[in-house]
Order: C-alpha cells, then sequence, then structure tokens
C-alpha cells in the first residue's frame, strides 16, 4: 500500500497513520496554504478601507426635585406630570433614537468636506453608491411601468412626514454605518461611525454623538421645560396686567387732582389695592421663573466624555493579519481535507478495478 494512502476499510485508524499522510504530503500543504496566503495579501489590498470614528460618554442624571411646592402647583396648574420615572429615557431606547427618522435625516443633512468642498452626507453617500446592478435592470421595467400606468397626481397631506426613495436607501446604510454600543455594566456608551473617508467619519461621529446627547436632554427636561415656558407666559400676562392698572392709576390721579371726598378716597383706594395685588402677583410668577430655571439648570443631564471624536489614522477594516491568518488556516484546512479524501477516491477505484 502506498504510504500516502490511508485504509479507511480498517476497524481502527491509527492516529499516527494520518499523520503521517499528512507530513508525507508536506509540500502540497505548504504550497496550499502558501496559495491561499498569497490570495489573503490580493483581498485585504483590493478591499476598500474603512475607518471607525467613535466617542464614549457617561451620563449623568439629576432626578427633578418633586418636594418643591411652587413647582407641583406649577405643574399642576399645567397639566403637566413630574415623575421621574417617565422623564428619563431608558438606556435600552437610545439605539431606536439613532434609528429614527428625525435623527437620520439631520444626519443627512450635515456638511461634510469632501473633494475640495463642504456637501451633504447625503450627497456623499449618493456619490459612493453609484450604480447598482439591479437598478440598471429595474430601470426599463418602471420606464415603462410609467408609460403605461399614468403616475397620480401627488397632493401632501399637513402633518404627515414624506421620505424619498434616496432617503430611504440611505436609512438603510446608515444603520451599517452608525452603531451604539451599551455597556449596562459600568454605564457608558459608545457610539460608532464607519465610513471609507476617515475625516468623515469623525464629523458624521461628532454630529451623532452631538444629536443623541441633546436628545437625551430634550426628553429629560421636557415636563420642566414646558412648566418654565408656561410659567414665562404667566409672567408675561401679569406684567401687562401690572402696567394698566399702573397706568389706569396714574391717569386717576392726573383726572382728580383738585377732588377731595371720601367718594374719591374709596376710589382711589380699590385701585391702590388692585395694583397691589397685581404687583404682588407678578413678583411671585418672577420668583417662580428664577426658580424653575435654577430647577431646569439643576435637572439638565451632564455628559462625562471618556474618549472624544478624533480623527482615526489606523484602518477599522480590513485587518491584513487576520485576513492571511484566515486564509492560511483555511488553506491548510482545505489541504489536509483534500488529501484524506483523495486516498479515499484511490482506494475505491482501485476496488472497482
Amino acid at each position: 500500500m502506498n504510504k500516502n494512502t490511508i485504509d479507511f476499510t480498517k476497524d481502527n485508524i491509527s492516529i499516527i497513520e494520518i499523520i503521517t499522510a499528512i507530513i508525507n504530503k508536506r509540500k502540497l500543504i505548504i504550497k496550499t496554504v502558501a496559495t491561499f496566503f498569497i490570495t489573503g495579501i490580493l483581498f485585504s489590498l483590493l478591499s476598500t478601507n474603512i475607518y471607525e470614528s467613535s466617542s464614549s460618554f457617561y451620563p449623568h442624571y439629576e432626578n427633578i426635585d418633586q418636594g418643591s411646592s411652587n413647582l407641583a402647583s406649577l405643574a399642576g396648574l399645567a397639566g403637566i406630570n413630574l415623575d421621574n420615572e417617565t422623564s428619563n429615557i431608558p438606556p435600552t431606547l437610545y439605539p431606536e433614537i439613532i434609528q429614527s427618522i428625525e435623527f437620520k435625516l439631520k444626519i443627512l443633512d450635515e456638511k461634510v468636506y469632501y473633494n475640495e468642498g463642504y456637501i451633504e452626507y447625503r450627497e456623499y453617500l449618493l456619490d459612493q453608491k453609484g450604480f447598482n446592478f439591479f437598478d440598471i435592470i429595474k430601470y426599463p421595467i418602471v420606464f415603462l411601468k410609467n408609460i403605461i400606468v399614468p403616475t397620480k397626481e401627488f397632493y401632501p397631506i399637513d402633518g404627515l412626514i414624506y421620505i424619498s426613495e434616496d432617503d430611504y436607501e440611505l436609512f438603510k446604510l446608515l444603520d451599517d454605518k452608525i452603531l451604539l454600543n451599551l455597556n449596562e455594566n459600568d454605564g457608558f456608551i459608545k457610539l460608532s461611525v464607519y465610513e471609507e473617508d476617515k475625516e468623515i467619519s469623525a464629523s458624521i461621529a461628532k454630529k451623532a454623538n452631538d444629536l443623541l446627547q441633546k436628545s437625551i436632554i430634550d426628553f429629560k427636561l421636557k415636563n420642566i421645560s414646558d412648566i418654565y415656558k408656561f410659567t414665562q407666559k404667566q409672567l408675561e400676562i401679569a406684567k401687562n396686567n401690572l402696567y394698566m392698572i399702573q397706568d389706569s392709576t396714574a391717569r386717576f390721579r392726573d383726572q382728580n387732582k383738585s377732588i377731595r371726598s371720601d367718594l374719591f378716597s374709596n376710589e382711589l383706594n380699590r385701585i391702590e389695592s388692585e395694583e397691589i395685588i397685581r404687583k404682588n402677583i407678578y413678583n411671585e410668577l418672577a420668583l417662580s421663573v428664577e426658580r424653575t430655571a435654577i430647577e431646569v439648570r439643576k435637572s439638565t443631564p451632564i455628559f462625562t466624555i471618556l474618549n472624544p471624536v478624533v480623527v482615526p489614522n489606523e484602518k477599522y477594516y480590513p485587518k491584513t493579519i487576520i485576513i492571511c491568518l484566515l486564509f492560511s488556516f483555511f488553506g491548510f484546512v482545505f489541504s489536509v481535507i483534500w488529501i484524506l479524501f483523495k486516498s479515499i477516491i484511490i482506494k475505491i477505484y482501485n476496488s472497482v478495478q
């Protein structure tokens, strides 16, 4: 029997026999591994470079002081619930923010520097996308459909959001380009952007990071911000009422300078009392506005930046060493399997003869 052939008809096959067959064919294995290794290098060189820009931050939350009777009473007047449990976004919902239509539209509208000029990120993605084979096939079908079936006149409805076909396709690209990683144990958030251009990658990562933090702040402060706006509006009304009564008091005195009577004194006292009441209301609302403004500042989430966005120097993909090692491993496995199965085929062929 050939020393490179293993007899698989035996009940027990020695591991030594398999190892011996592999060693005897080591030249074939080396050539195969070398071929796969070179293929891995070529694959790495021909692959498009991808850069990763990321930032990590830790959000600090301050609960709204519900014990403040003034703030609670204003919330009641405005019909607002100050429950802290509903004023914080759970970290598990952060990915929903970056997948929202509003978030993606703002990202696509961001200006990036490309080809010695600033363009929208939307234009950059469309330029990078280029032609698609399926689009070429689909074009004549769509063209004939538009001729046979007349296009209906489009009437947009107020209050609805309309997305173009290009934006819809770009939304899918953004799902793969912008990723969010939540570290539930330590509580920090990592946002990463993957792009072929490293400067654009950093620009979009910075914009996405700012938008995410702003969304968290807006959600956290929504209720107390509504109270602040409500109080400001009431303060403006109180100020106008105070100015009106002050003008009325002044006019009443000017028109009755020479009159000294009990009726005049009674009417003047009533006007002055009304003026004092309105002034007290105005002062109380002014204090409420200041207290609410302080509460807004106290409740605003603070983000500790652990790692800021930087322009990457090294590419994220392809990782040449790992690719070459994987190709070499596949080459080794392929050559070993080929050696073992080739011996079986030869054995079957000889038995047929």
